[in-house]
């Protein structure tokens, strides 16, 4: 006779895990705005108890989000181990980039949203930085990567401003090709 196999319930998502999960698809589906606890607890499918009892209010809400978002984010622009460390800085800059397109409330909220509206401390975002800069920094420094990484970002709003017109300025055929033209003069230019 076979045996049936029973799931570890250990294996089953959290309450808390399944909080987080409802905020990240209320921040990706309708916006930083809408990232109430009402609307998390709805979208997890629990009371908004739940979220003061895991979070203890907004803001502690928030702050997970935010961890959460911010792991999935370096964990995607982390190189693979033995990548080539002339084509890291790129590779890095060319994820980031793929990513804010993909997620683009996720990174509003990590770079651009006034987190004062919830009540979080600037040090969040700056620490956020910090973990972002710090993969391209140990190939090219941590001065040269802040500035890699203020070009990226100033672009990054750009082509969000921008959308899918063509400014006349570029002179590149698409904002993507611009991204990286800049990045590989910013890249040349020691």
């Amino acid at each position: 006779m076979a045996r049936q196999q029973v799931d570890d319930p250990r294996d089953e998502p959290t309450v808390r895990d399944r909080l987080i999960a409802g905020a990240r698809d209320v921040l990706q589906g309708a916006g930083i705005a809408d990232l109430t606890v009402r609307k998390v607890a709805t979208a997890a499918g629990r009371s908004t108890m739940c979220v003061y009892t895991k979070f203890g209010n907004r803001r502690g809400m928030v702050e997970a989000v935010y961890e959460s978002v911010l792991d999935d984010l370096v964990a995607e622009i982390t190189p693979p181990a033995g990548s080539r460390p002339d084509a890291l800085v790129e590779g890095w800059a060319l994820a980031l980039r793929d990513w804010s397109m993909r997620y683009p409330e996720p990174y509003r909220l990590v770079f651009d949203y006034p987190l004062g509206q919830f009540e979080v401390s600037d040090d969040v975002r700056i620490a956020a930085i910090d973990r972002v800069v710090a993969v391209p920094a140990e190939q090219i420094g941590a001065e040269r990567a802040h500035r890699v990484w203020a070009t990226c970002h100033g672009l990054l709003a750009l082509e969000r401003a921008y959308g899918a017109r063509k400014p006349a300025w570029s002179g590149s055929p698409s904002l993507l090709a611009y991204y990286r033209s800049t990045l590989r003069d910013l890249l040349e230019d020691r």
